[in-house]
C-alpha cells in the first residue's frame, strides 16, 4: 500500500521523495519534475516569493541561475570561451552553453525559450548545488500536481487522494489555478465573503460554485469562515 500524504503543499524535493517511497526511481522523478518546471508547466501557478508556498516563475529563476558557475552549464553572452595551451592547442569549454546577455532586460522570449529547452534536459549534477536547492524548495499544490500529473499521462498521484472526482484535465487545471489564486488572496489578507470570492473566481476562471466550494472548504483559513471580517484583513468592502 502506498504511503499517504495529506499535505496541501509540498516542495519539489518532498514530492520527489514521496514518489520514491511509492516505488518510483529517484533520478527519473527528479528529471521529470525539473523538466516540467523548465517546460513551463508550473508557471500558471507561480506565486510571489513572500508567499508561504512560493513558486518562482521560470524567467526569475533563470536570472538567478545566470549569476552562478555551474558544473555542466556555461552562461555566456557571446562566443564559447576558449583558452590557448602552451603547445598552441586551443581548449574549448565543454559545458552546455546558454547564450544570454548579462542584462536581463535585454532578454527576448526566444532567448529565454532556448535557455529553457537546454535546462529542461540537464542532469541534476550539472547545476550548482545552491541553485538546484532553490528549485527543489519551490512548492507544488496538491491540486496542481494532480492536474500536471494526469496531463502528462502519469495518472493519479499515488500518495494523495484525488482532489475532485472528475478525470477531465481541463477541470483539474482550472481548480489548480483557482487554488493558487486563492492562496494569493490569503497571503495578502484580501478577505471577502465566500459568495463574493466565488463570483470573482467565476469571472476570472469560469469555475462553478460547487468547485469553488471545494477550494473554500479545503483551503480557507479558519478565521475566514467565522462571521464578520477577520482581524487584519485588507478587503475594501
Amino acid at each position: 500500500m502506498h504511503p499517504q500524504c495529506d499535505d496541501k503543499w509540498l516542495t519539489i524535493a518532498r514530492t520527489a521523495e514521496m514518489y520514491v517511497r511509492c516505488g518510483s526511481d529517484r533520478e527519473r522523478v527528479r528529471r521529470w519534475l525539473i523538466n516540467l518546471y523548465w517546460r513551463g508547466e508550473f508557471d500558471p501557478y507561480a506565486r510571489p516569493s513572500p508567499s508561504n508556498y512560493p513558486m518562482t516563475p521560470r524567467r526569475e529563476m533563470l536570472a538567478v541561475w545566470r549569476g552562478y558557475v555551474h558544473p555542466g552549464i556555461l552562461f555566456s553572452p557571446n562566443e564559447i570561451p576558449t583558452e590557448r595551451g602552451d603547445d598552441g592547442s586551443i581548449m574549448v569549454d565543454p559545458r552546455e552553453r546558454i547564450s544570454l546577455s548579462e542584462q536581463t532586460d535585454a532578454w527576448t522570449d526566444r532567448d529565454c525559450d532556448d535557455a529553457y529547452k537546454i535546462l529542461a534536459h540537464l542532469d541534476y549534477s550539472d547545476v550548482e548545488r545552491g541553485c538546484m536547492a532553490g528549485l527543489m524548495c519551490q512548492y507544488i499544490g496538491r491540486y496542481e500536481l494532480t492536474a500536471i500529473s494526469e496531463k502528462w499521462g502519469e495518472g493519479p498521484v499515488p500518495f494523495s487522494k484525488r482532489p475532485v472526482s472528475s478525470t477531465k484535465i481541463d477541470r483539474q487545471m482550472t481548480v489548480a489555478r483557482v487554488v493558487s489564486w486563492f492562496q494569493g488572496k490569503i497571503d495578502a489578507r484580501e478577505w471577502s465573503p465566500q459568495q463574493q470570492l466565488c463570483a470573482e473566481a467565476d469571472r476570472e476562471f469560469s469555475i462553478s460554485s460547487y468547485r469553488f466550494g471545494l477550494v473554500w472548504r479545503e483551503f480557507a483559513p479558519e478565521e475566514w469562515r467565522l462571521p464578520g471580517r477577520p482581524r487584519g484583513s485588507g478587503n475594501r468592502k
